[in-house]
């Protein structure tokens, strides 16, 4: 396989799309295709197209109606190809060196030579943003399907969980919540049972006080009674130490036995519904708070893991060798200075999308250009300029009357040659 920057040196087109005959030997750089419209201008462009890229361009009809078969021969500066067809549909190719020696496998010689891509620089300007960003991807080699596929499935989380957080931070700003209680409601059951016990003690110790009160009656009275009655003072000393030890012992025991403010506790219960309310409200507050901070984090660690992807893209295409220099491109579109591709000058826009082309077909120094009428002198300058620069060949279609300023006119089928304009 050559890799010998390769030019077409000799083009031989026999009943092929709209072309009788067509024999063209270009000279210069820049080949000048003239005609009327539908006098086989594009058809002499197409046939150097199939000639070369072979399946992927030829349409279903090659041959000129009416006749039953046709031919192209393209002559390199190495090699030499010829495509023929016949009306019924069959095809064959053949690829041979200039002393005439048939090569294996032609058209593997032919994509060594073109890639997987044809290029049309005035195409590529007419193109939408999205197509722009996807040809550059295929010249740069950069596919970011994978990177794209979990960036995408990131982004949409994300978005899925900001809805789930919003719904989080609305049903939280429902909830109130209420300092100084308990984290889990009171029991009204074990709350009565300590307040009857409360009261139980109480009465009891009441009644201690009421035995004690009496005791202490009966000890003054006893000793009342030793004063008065002398005769029984032994007998009532008796009396009066059983009564002293009563009252001591029974002080002992009102003294050990503590009071118990139920009015608090009555206080509580009377209120346990209302707390056990507020507490109920509390746990709710405490549970959407936390939700809405778990999804808020998990938002923050989505859009951490975007932005690490976004890098990867961005450091990617920074470290792609694109063919101009300060052309980029991310999933907004192209840019070439830094400004969107549609805003430069259309001497930029040509001189960006022929280093493309050339760029795309680094040995097969050919590019093609369709609908060359909309370019004006300028332009055509731009592009002699680039083709002499890059040692390119670049074919140009342009609509003519007169053929003036065109190396090849296309008259009703049939090509001819003139010598270049100087």
């Amino acid at each position: 396989m050559t890799t010998t920057p390769q030019h077409i040196t000799q083009l031989s087109v026999n009943n092929v799309l709209r072309i009788s005959v067509a024999q063209v030997t270009p000279s210069g750089e820049v080949i000048i295709v003239g005609g009327q419209n539908g006098s086989g201008k594009t058809s002499l462009l197409d046939s150097i197209q199939m000639a070369i890229c072979g399946e992927r361009t030829i349409p279903q009809k090659p041959v000129k109606d009416g006749e039953p078969k046709g031919s192209i021969e393209v002559t390199l500066d190495d090699l030499i190809i010829r495509r023929t067809f016949t009306e019924a549909g069959g095809t064959s190719l053949t690829v041979s060196s200039r002393d005439g020696a048939k090569l294996n496998t032609p058209q593997k010689i032919l994509d060594s030579l073109v890639g997987k891509i044809t290029f049309d620089p005035m195409e590529f300007m007419r193109m939408k943003p999205a197509q722009q960003i996807e040809l550059l991807k295929k010249l740069t080699g950069l596919d970011f399907t994978q990177l794209d596929a979990s960036r995408a499935s990131l982004y949409q989380r994300r978005t899925d969980t900001n809805r789930d957080l919003a719904s989080a931070r609305a049903d939280l700003a429902t909830k109130t919540y209420v300092e100084g209680l308990p984290e889990t409601e009171v029991n009204a059951a074990e709350l009565s049972q300590k307040y009857a016990e409360g009261v139980r003690l109480n009465a009891a110790r009441e009644a201690l006080w009421q035995r004690h009160l009496a005791t202490d009656q009966r000890a003054l009275a006893a000793g009342n009674e030793v004063a008065r009655i002398e005769t029984m003072l032994k007998q009532a000393k008796n009396a009066h130490a059983r009564a002293s030890a009563e009252v001591m012992e029974s002080r002992k025991t009102f003294n050990a036995t503590p009071f118990v403010d139920v009015a608090p506790i009555s206080a509580q219960v009377t209120d346990i519904s209302a707390t056990n309310q507020k507490i109920r409200a509390n746990q709710d507050y405490v549970r959407a708070r936390d939700a809405a901070a778990s999804l808020e984090t998990e938002v923050q660690a989505l859009t951490a893991s975007i932005d690490e992807h976004d890098a990867v893209k961005r450091k990617s295409i920074a470290d792609a060798a694109l063919p101009v220099p300060n052309l980029s491109f991310d999933e907004t579109g192209v840019t070439l200075n830094g400004k969107p591709f549609e805003q430069a000058s259309d001497a930029e826009k040509i001189r960006t999308s022929v280093a493309m082309g050339l760029a795309l077909n680094p040995t097969l120094r050919v590019v093609l250009i369709r609908d060359g009428s909309l370019l004006d002198s300028k332009s055509l300058a731009i592009i002699q300029e680039m083709a002499a620069t890059n040692n390119a060949q670049i074919w140009v279609e342009r609509v003519s009357d007169d053929g003036k300023g065109c190396q090849v006119v296309m008259v009703d089928g049939t090509a001819y040659q003139q010598a270049p304009a100087q």
